[in-house]
């Protein structure tokens, strides 16, 4: 079944995967015109007036007519009644709608009609005509909001409570009352990561949008987070990432859907487009559903079967010995309620379908998985991800503009760097066409971000201008290669800004498989008299560039590539190729011979160094 979207931006929905809904902006709005009167006609000359105020009658009609023709080649030729005076949407037509869906469930089920609210009618389509349904839409959803929300205290119910709670909170993010009863709410189930989140996100947003702290109750129900028992907290091997997921709430809440739906659902998309960020988000936020772990597993640079099975055991502690590792895999999850997250699965496709499916049939596990195409296994449900929202180019107002997914992303980056820097009527415009430059691909807005710091608004929009292709209003979702293409363009943008110094370490940091530290470093990719210090600066100043992840292991930093910026690293570093891997392999085998010390009396600190290294060893070994 197929459902057209139309709160939030414009969609078809099929199975769980999602797409844009490649219409005109006008002929959106005409759509959204004859679903609100549904079921009853509307005249073709009321359309065309809201629709063109101000051009000669014949001529709006002509442009009406235009515009429902392609409406109707999209949408199916059932979807539409029309005739020489009238138009109504078919109530028979195979396609469901969400704002039908709203509009019939409203006063009975004001819950399932809530959760068919995934932002404004028609986000994006900037046109005046849409202006009071929207409103009423509005209107009617806080109120099923407040209603449902009362419901769910009444009955008990944390879960429907909580559901509210966080959508009400996506509807102000401001409102630290609610804010401090989900925070309670989420720490009372168990989750004070989630808890924490949530007060992160508010004085996040409190400092960027009014300048102020979180009040004292707030803070008070934060001490009460932090004094809560631990011993509840959920088992994972996950590492909180170190910045927070932007405009992507609904994304997440439709995957933790998914999730309780089917055994197995895939992520797709192109590169950088945030799938990771997406998967562990909804892992998390999914987590007391899976009292027996969430565990991530990570495929990148990965080629065998036996490999891949190996670290799906590894992240789940089963233990192989010298068995079949499928067997003691399957044998480890048995009837165990676990969720894997298994990341960058586009080169192994076949394999990770294969022990799904055997894991599936033999196992209660739950899998979700991330590729840039799907698996192809008959159980899977794909979401397709997509950019975050850009707003229309001509947009100049920044109430407006700050409503999109890809400027709050921006402006959260940027405030990180240059904690000056505010969204007004004067930027709006110019931070518009940034984000609509980066086609909304979260990575490239990130790594234009991170030079906020050195160079203001105008210049990066100088800069990129020349660069990176830009999206116009009216055109069609931009393909993969498209992506792929403004994904490259921004890391070579980012990569050109760099030193001499940090674009030579840069080109040659893609021979670690794994997280690595300036020791490693220093030994494997430098040549010449630099010392240790010198590697700290420049590692240092390559993850302020957005180029690298860091975080801290046992006072230690260490150092990661997402798959994207790897990718690119290694195009550009090709002709040392072999000179790198030889020196890898040649330090992980001293590493390893350095900590091979008697179990009986190192044994964890034997088993960390190993696990820390895992992926740069497996590397080493079969190179």
């Amino acid at each position: 079944m197929t459902t057209l979207r139309l709160f939030g931006h414009p969609a078809l929905e099929h199975k769980g995967a999602r797409r844009p809904a490649n219409l005109p902006p006008k002929a959106i709005a005409a759509v959204a015109l004859i679903i609100a009167n549904a079921p009853r006609p509307l005249s073709r000359d009321r359309i065309a007036q809201a629709l063109w105020p101000g051009i000669d009658p014949p001529q709006a009609r002509a442009n009406l007519r235009r515009q429902l023709y392609v409406a109707a080649k999209t949408l199916g030729r059932d979807a539409l009644l029309i005739d020489r005076e009238t138009v109504q949407w078919n109530p028979s037509c195979a396609l469901q709608v969400d704002a039908l869906h709203f509009d019939a469930h409203h006063a009975s089920d004001p819950e399932s009609a809530a959760q068919q609210y995934l932002g404004e009618l028609c986000e994006g389509v900037d046109d005046p005509a849409l202006d009071e349904i929207r409103a009423g839409y509005a209107r009617r959803y806080e109120s099923l909001l407040a209603q449902a929300t009362a419901r769910a205290r009444e009955s008990g119910d944390r879960d429907a409570l909580a559901r509210c709670l966080q959508r009400a909170l996506q509807q102000d993010p401001l409102d630290e009352e609610i804010a401090r009863e989900l925070m309670r709410l989420r720490c009372a189930s168990g989750d004070r990561a989630s808890a924490l989140r949530i007060y992160n996100q508010l004085s996040r947003d409190l400092q960027r949008e009014l300048g102020t702290l979180p009040s004292e109750d707030t803070g008070a129900a934060l001490d009460q987070v932090l004094s809560a028992d631990a011993s509840s907290a959920i088992r994972t091997n996950i590492v909180a990432p170190q910045t927070s997921l932007v405009a992507r709430e609904q994304e997440v809440e439709t995957v933790h859907a998914l999730l309780t739906q089917h055994c197995l659902v895939s992520i797709i998309g192109p590169g950088g487009i945030g799938k990771t960020r997406l998967a562990i988000a909804a892992a998390l936020s999914a987590a007391q559903l899976y009292p027996d772990g969430v565990w991530f597993v990570e495929l990148a640079g990965v080629k065998e079967r036996h490999a891949i099975l190996e670290r799906m055991s590894a992240a789940a502690g089963a233990r192989c010995g010298s068995g079949e590792p499928e067997e003691a895999l399957t044998e480890a999850l048995h009837r165990k309620r676990v969720l894997l997250v298994i990341d960058n699965c586009e080169h192994v496709r076949s394999d990770v379908s294969k022990i799904c499916g055997v894991l599936a049939d033999r196992t209660a596990a739950r899998m979700l998985v991330t590729s840039r195409s799907k698996l192809a296994a008959e159980f899977e449900a794909a979401y397709d991800l997509g950019g975050l929202a850009i707003p229309p180019l001509q947009m100049r107002s920044a109430d407006a503009v700050r409503r999109y997914g890809a400027v709050r992303l921006f402006m959260e980056r940027v405030c990180a760097v240059a904690p000056h820097v505010r969204l007004n009527d004067a930027n709006a415009q110019v931070i518009a066409e940034i984000v609509s430059r980066l086609d909304g691909i979260p990575l490239a807005i990130e790594l234009i971000a991170a030079r906020g710091g050195m160079l203001t608004l105008e210049a990066l929009h100088k800069r990129i201008t020349s660069n990176l292709s830009i999206v116009t209003r009216a055109g069609a979702a931009r393909g993969a290669t498209e992506r792929h293409a403004t994904m490259e363009r921004a890391l070579r943008w980012s990569y050109e800004l760099l030193g001499t110094a940090e674009q030579a370490l840069f080109r040659r940091l893609y021979v670690f498989a794994g997280p690595w530290d300036a020791d490693a470093c220093h030994v494997v990719c430098v040549e010449g008299s630099s010392t240790l210090n010198d590697i700290s600066n420049l590692l240092s100043q390559l993850a302020d560039a957005s180029l690298l992840r860091r975080r801290i292991v046992n006072d230690t930093v260490h150092y990661t590539m997402l798959q994207p910026i790897r990718q690119f690293s290694e195009s550009l570093g090709a002709d040392e190729r072999e000179t790198l891997i030889r020196k890898h392999a040649e330090y992980y085998i001293a590493f390893a011979g350095r900590h091979d010390a008697p179990m009986e009396t190192h044994g964890d600190d034997y088993l960390r160094a190993m696990v820390g290294a895992e992926e740069n060893l497996l590397f080493a070994l079969r190179t």
